[in-house]
């Protein structure tokens, strides 16, 4: 997630960054996932 391209409140930034990681994990080690939003 981006600031302030995703969300400009902290907590909801929070929130997408940790989506990402988990999708990450899901994907293998030494993995990123960048979260976007669905339109």
């Amino acid at each position: 997630t981006l600031f302030p391209r995703d969300d400009t409140d902290s907590d909801q930034l929070l929130r997408h960054a940790d989506q990402a990681m988990y999708q990450a994990k899901e994907a293998g080690k030494n993995r990123f996932h960048r979260f976007e939003a669905e339109p």
